[in-house]
């Protein structure tokens, strides 16, 4: 999407009953952000999935970006894989994440600091797809940073995963296991029909814009 199509979006009139959103690969900048902005306020009592991954969102750009996010209250899901965050970024978003009532899932981008050396400065999603993660770097210990965030607040129902591969499978068994233990998730009165609705994150075509 060009930067007109974005305000053009922005502005529409379906945007306030929006429930899902997925922009995922449309590059984001300083001349985006206010229209993606003023998107999230208007979606933000309705929106339940968004997508933004590969968007080129670094430290400084999420840091303009996480006030809109936060304030998606009705947000259940959040996909942020393949941007550019170092570690501080991708804590910054977990520290958001968490103080959202309704996320069950976030799916986080592995920090740059994961990764072995070489990688551009301002990496594109290709690239962080394809390059190789530094053995050296133990990713169980951005793990275990980001889960102590979750123990500290109290957010056991909030899923943390930067496994972009098995991104819906680790949703369906977490809320799955939930379940099992006898402490739902989702308050629902129909059971597994609206546990599938949920989990069946099927994000909106803008052909309808």
């Amino acid at each position: 999407l060009s930067p007109a199509d974005l305000a053009y979006l922005s502005c529409s009139h379906h945007v306030s009953t929006l429930q899902q959103l997925d922009l995922s690969e449309n590059h984001l900048n300083e001349n985006t952000l206010p229209s993606i902005r003023r998107l999230l306020s208007q979606a933000s009592s309705t929106l339940q999935h968004l997508s933004l991954s590969g968007c080129g969102l670094n430290d400084g750009l999420l840091r303009l970006l996480l006030p809109s996010l936060g304030g998606c209250w009705a947000l259940k899901s959040l996909a942020l894989a393949l941007n550019p965050l170092s570690m501080a970024g991708v804590m910054d978003l977990v520290r958001m994440a968490v103080r959202m009532p309704s996320l069950r899932q976030l799916l986080y981008p592995n920090p740059l600091e994961d990764y072995q050396p070489g990688l551009p400065d301002l990496p594109s999603s290709a690239q962080l797809l394809d390059w190789p993660l530094d053995e050296a770097t133990d990713t169980n210990a951005t793990s275990s940073q980001l889960n102590r965030i979750l123990i500290e607040t109290r957010r056991s129902d909030l899923l943390l995963t930067c496994d972009l591969l098995n991104y819906d499978k680790d949703l369906y068994l977490f809320v799955l296991y939930s379940f099992m233990d006898k402490d739902p998730l989702i308050p629902t009165s129909t059971g597994l029909l609206s546990l599938a609705e949920w989990l069946g994150i099927r994000f909106v075509s803008l052909d309808m814009w």
